[in-house]
């Protein structure tokens, strides 16, 4: 970004380029950086900062060490290795170790000083003043070779020293002089160069149009400053070149001819095309990425505009690619999805876009299809090519993959439009069972409204809170008798109170699970805190409340759940924390840590969903637990599979042989029920044993029938 705080009244600061991924780095040293009267530059990344250095001259560079894509380390190499670049000052701002081999990579990559996080505010002003006094010292000293080099324009030696082309010419623009740098780079002796006339030379008709206006003498004579143009050199080549032009003149302002200073700037577009493909074009696979390829179908609609021919959107999502990438790892992951990529650009035409949009997901826009039936063509290659096996490094691999089809102007007129109808697509393919195509349906697009209309409404009622906590009683199989009770939340959308499952994956997808959660537990603590306290019987009733992923990761679960325990004076022995299997691998090691430490406190942590992932053995030895939650589809299949009976069996006993007491939920039946209560297990939730209320009607809760009671 060109992010620049306004400068002072001064003509002209010395300028100071500050890199950081992180923006609010960005805007502390911006602050910090106030004092010392410069205009101050910021860039979020390594790609940002070079596209800055090309467009202005910095005095300093105060660059991060610690960004994505492209590191500090870096970007101070490309800088040092650019010519036009090589002379910035570089301090490496960083929270790294100080170890040698760090700091050495640092010098050897190009830095002048480090500068370690946090930041020491009068070591940076301190540091920073006297790179800027350096500047100055630079500046006028290049001030002075300028002055020089105008009093001395006739001495062969300093302009034999240049390292720009300068061409001397007379008013009908043949050249009178060319100095060593102009020759080689004309690629011709200067006696040929003398007497010819400079146009041919310059792909550029200004050059001839000046000097026709300094020859008919029409008003001040005109100049070039710093214009980019092709030089051509001998019989076939060309290079790219930068040029100024001045008149030089008499004291009574005739014009006696002109000067041509020219350099070669093949590096600095060397430097260009890589970013601007660095900006359009993904790292890994050389498609387009998401920006490249908006832009593409932008202009694809534009033209059947015109042609009233077909575009049409794949938005693709390759299956069961997770596992390989797990197992086989990232290395195997990238040579999967180079695979993949090429097989897709052998399913297009050459004037279609092939995209990497992230991860998995790529995209594809046909360009002005004439027929609707070649979009089912190649839709049909697409999923063929992709499911043949891809040999890598001598394996074998099988991935296939889902594709969502949107086509204009059917599915919507503009790119945003077609995007989203092909992703919805997409998504109902992998519902679907996945391996195939689907085109974007009406019935789609009345889903997507109702989807907006209640993303909208739920926006509103998670500001407000407008939620309602029911509580599921979980019952002791021994006695009968209810010893807690799980939290669930419900929703009053539309005249209906909403289960959980109808729209907490919506919460999820506007990364609202977390402040959601804490106003569960709060609630739903303050609730049952006052439901214990009507009856000195109900002290010790438990509360389970189930943590999501985004809890996991985004808060302090031990100091969360801390905080709640003392400020709203509960003991830490009725609370009980459940995590779901099926995100356990997901969740940071802290979050592993601090259930354990809540455990000593007396919190009861519960390991939910127990058996639908696919290492449950496993997150039991990694996690710690007091209670495991047999996933409600195992307790389901009693009576029905004798194979999934023989897991429950085996699940339980293993639980048991750990210590760890065991809950069937799910329970709706009374085969399910005698089931488990065979088995030994301990509690036991379902509608048999009552379903769930709000707090205002735990007393209607149902429990064990007499019969089914032990003891």
């Amino acid at each position: 970004m060109d992010d620049m705080e306004e400068s002072t009244q001064e003509e002209k600061l010395p300028k100071i380029l500050v890199v950081d991924d992180k923006p609010e780095n960005l805007l502390a040293m911006g602050k910090l950086l106030k004092p010392v009267g410069a205009e101050i530059f910021k860039a979020l990344s390594g790609e940002e900062a070079l596209g800055l250095v090309l467009r202005h001259e910095f005095a300093l560079i105060l660059l991060d060490v610690q960004m994505p894509v492209m590191d500090g380390f870096e970007t101070a190499s490309f800088l040092r290795d650019n010519k036009s670049t090589e002379t910035i000052p570089i301090i490496f701002v960083t929270a790294i170790s100080k170890e040698d081999k760090h700091v050495t990579e640092g010098y050897e990559s190009g830095a002048v000083d480090y500068l370690y996080k946090p930041v020491n505010k009068d070591i940076l002003l301190s540091k920073v003043r006297v790179f800027l006094q350096l500047d100055k010292q630079r500046r006028e000293l290049e001030d002075l070779a300028i002055e020089l080099r105008a009093l001395s324009e006739q001495n062969h030696l300093l302009l034999d020293c240049a390292a720009e082309g300068i061409l001397g010419i007379d008013p009908e623009g043949n050249i009178t002089f060319a100095n060593p740098a102009a020759c080689q780079l004309l690629q011709q002796d200067e006696q040929m160069l003398l007497g010819t006339s400079i146009t041919p030379f310059f792909e550029d008709p200004g050059i001839e149009s000046i000097i026709q206006q300094w020859t008919a003498g029409d008003g001040e004579p005109e100049s070039i400053n710093s214009k980019t143009s092709v030089l051509k050199q001998g019989e076939n080549g060309c290079l790219p070149v930068e040029f100024s032009v001045s008149p030089t003149q008499t004291e009574s302002g005739l014009v006696m001819g002109g000067v041509l200073v020219f350099q070669n700037i093949t590096e600095r577009k060397k430097l260009e095309e890589h970013l601007l493909k660095m900006a359009k074009y993904d790292s890994l696979t050389g498609l387009a990425n998401r920006t490249l390829f908006m832009e593409f179908l932008t202009a694809s609609i534009t033209r059947s505009e015109i042609s009233q021919h077909i575009t049409a959107v794949f938005y693709l999502d390759l299956d069961h690619f997770k596992p390989i990438n797990d197992s086989l790892g990232h290395d195997v992951g990238d040579e999967l999805l180079k695979s993949v990529a090429e097989r897709l650009q052998q399913n297009v035409r050459r004037g279609d876009l092939v995209a990497r949009l992230g991860g998995d997901e790529f995209a594809i826009v046909l360009d002005d299809v004439a027929r609707p039936d070649d979009v089912k063509l190649v839709a049909e290659k697409v999923v063929e090519s992709i499911c043949r096996p891809h040999h890598l490094g001598g394996r074998e691999l099988y991935v296939s993959t889902s594709v969502g089809i949107a086509v204009w102007p059917e599915c919507g007129r503009e790119p945003d439009e077609l995007v989203k109808a092909a992703d919805t697509a997409m998504y109902v393919i992998k519902k679907n069972g996945r391996r195939g195509y689907q085109y974007f349906t009406d019935a789609m697009r009345e889903e997507n409204r109702r989807k907006a209309f209640m993303e909208q409404a739920l926006k509103t009622d998670l500001q407000r809170g407008n939620f309602e906590l029911f509580y599921q009683p979980m019952v002791a199989l021994e006695s009968g008798c209810v010893i807690g009770f799980e939290t669930e939340v419900r929703w009053d959308y539309d005249g209906r109170l909403r289960l959980s499952d109808e729209f907490l994956p919506l919460v999820e997808e506007l990364r609202q699970m977390t402040p959601l959660g804490e106003w569960m537990l709060n609630n739903a603590s303050r609730e049952m805190a006052q439901w214990r306290n009507a009856d000195p019987a109900r002290k010790d009733t438990l509360l389970a409340m189930n943590l999501s992923l985004s809890q996991c990761k985004d808060v302090n679960i031990q100091a969360m759940i801390e905080t709640l325990l003392e400020q709203q004076n509960i003991d830490p022995q009725v609370m009980e924390i459940e995590i779901s299997e099926s995100f356990l691998n997901e969740i940071p090691g802290k979050v592993v840590n601090d259930l354990k430490a809540l455990r000593k406190v007396g919190v009861h942590v519960a390991l939910d969903n127990f058996g639908s992932g696919t290492s449950a053995l496993n997150y039991l030895r990694r996690l710690t637990v007091d209670v495991v939650k047999i996933d409600p589809g195992f307790i389901h299949e009693i009576g029905r599979d004798s194979a999934t009976e023989g897991i429950i069996r085996a699940m339980t006993f293993l639980a048991k042989d750990m210590g760890i007491k065991t809950v069937a939920e799910g329970i709706d039946s009374e085969a399910q029920l005698a089931f488990v209560r065979d088995l030994g297990y301990d509690r036991g939730q379902g509608l048999l044993l009552g379903a769930a209320n709000p707090v205002t009607r735990l007393e209607d809760t149902v429990v064990l029938p007499d019969q089914n009671r032990t003891g």
